[in-house]
């Protein structure tokens, strides 16, 4: 890990709090390695665990009673912790050589979600001045959906506090089958609930979270409960005016959907892995995309349905209500390899979360290297890389991308690959000249 001398620095860093992605429920901080993107720009990078899944985000009846505090029954622990990381850095960070008022938050996915939560959060006002949302979902949890049960079809938008309960009791012996669980939950009182909930252990949580699952519900999301987030949601923040709003980056990849849709054997065929893949351990590899003009079409209409949730709409609303200070982009770079005799650039693309290698500059792993990139395609993915680098540490600097720390721009053969969507960003002219802004 690169060491920072800090002993003899009079002007303190600008500071990068990094939420990892993960659908909230799975990921870790230790993944990722910031290290080079804090050396190269002078910036203290602090990346952060949070509880995830039903220790995260959960929400159910009988945790409400009258001797619950409002934080308690916001059910949003999880951004109760990167609020409480904010605190820390706040009160701490200094002796890093970091900037306590020149703090930038920034996440991928369910990290950039959680990033988006902070900024439409009360509680976290004055602890950050700049936020960064990669391909983050900006609707919000349904606290109704969290507080009944799932519909007998199986689509809600949010994982059932009652039906996590149920599976509790089928889990412990206490119920035998659902039927046998609902009967039992609703003769319990609500102290009975909340103390057979608190007596569990975190697996049995995890596991009963996993198994209340509706057939389709999305990532696990943050609740618009009033205290801890607005209670209009996210997207309350885009509108309201009267908040204190800071300048934000929003953006998605163009293939965010690829990554998806590559592991469904619906639309990918699988065969036995070979040469050094079968070596470490990978027994099954895609061979084959079943129908290819079918595979872009969803493609297109779902990484463009992601672009629309979470930059198009939010930005132009930001941007209408006067917050001069919105920013977006759309990654495309997709020069991959062909792998297993199948055409990576086809098949993932410029996928979900492929950014976060450009904007930590993770290029050194040998697969990423020499199997990940198409030939010839590792300098200019460097370089790329090293400009988005720019870009974001401009940003954490003085609140806006600009012209990056370099005063360059992205020019040429990649001028394509950031793009402005309806913000003060950069500007675009026929994906062929890409001019900064003045």
């Amino acid at each position: 890990m690169t060491q920072l001398d800090i002993s003899k620095r009079k002007k303190k860093l600008p500071v990068m709090m990094w939420i990892h992605g993960g659908g909230n429920v799975v990921g870790s901080a230790h993944v990722y390695d910031p290290s080079l993107l804090a050396s190269k720009h002078e910036i203290v990078v602090v990346s952060i665990q949070y509880r995830m899944g039903p220790l995260g985000w959960f929400r159910h009846p009988a945790l409400h009673g009258d001797n619950s505090s409002d934080l308690d029954k916001s059910g949003n622990y999880g951004t109760l912790d990167t609020i409480k990381a904010l605190e820390w850095i706040n009160e701490n960070i200094e002796y890093f050589g970091g900037d306590p008022n020149n703090v930038t938050v920034f996440g991928e996915s369910a990290g950039g979600h959680n990033s988006a939560a902070i900024f439409a959060s009360p509680l976290a006002e004055g602890l950050y001045h700049k936020v960064i949302v990669q391909s983050g979902i900006m609707s919000v949890g349904s606290i109704n959906s969290a507080e009944t049960y799932t519909p007998e079809n199986g689509i809600a938008p949010t994982i059932s506090g009652k039906d996590t309960f149920n599976q509790v009791l089928i889990i412990t012996g206490m119920a035998s089958n659902e039927d046998e669980a609902i009967s039992m939950q609703e003769s319990m009182t609500d102290e009975e609930i909340k103390e057979l909930f608190y007596a569990q252990e975190a697996s049995i949580l995890l596991e009963a979270f996993s198994e209340a699952r509706p057939k389709r519900s999305g990532m696990t999301r943050v609740f618009p409960d009033g205290k801890v987030i607005l209670e209009g949601g996210i997207e309350e923040s885009f509108i309201n005016s009267n908040l204190t709003r800071v300048p934000i980056i929003m953006g998605t990849n163009k293939d965010e959907n690829k990554f998806f849709n590559s592991l469904n054997r619906n639309f990918v065929k699988w065969g036995p892995a070979t040469g050094m893949y079968k070596t470490v351990g990978i027994d099954e590899m895609p061979i084959e995309i079943l129908d290819l003009d079918y595979y872009e079409a969803v493609n297109f209409y779902g990484s463009s349905f992601w672009k629309q949730r979470a930059v198009d709409t939010p930005s132009s609303k930001l941007v209408g209500s006067g917050h001069n200070k919105t920013f977006a982009y759309r990654f495309d770079w997709d020069e991959l390899s062909t792998i297993n005799g199948l055409d990576m650039s086809k098949l993932i693309g410029a996928a979900h979360a492929m950014e976060i290698l450009f904007v930590f500059g993770s290029f050194d792993s040998y697969i990423v290297k020499n199997f990940l990139f198409g030939e010839g395609a590792y300098p200019a993915g460097k370089k790329l890389s090293d400009q988005i680098q720019s870009y974001w540490a401009e940003f954490a600097y003085n609140g806006s991308p600009g012209k990056g720390r370099e005063g360059t721009c992205l020019s040429g053969k990649h001028g394509h690959l950031v793009k402005m969507i309806n913000t003060l960003f950069w500007t675009l002219i026929m994906i062929k000249e890409f001019i900064c802004p003045i």
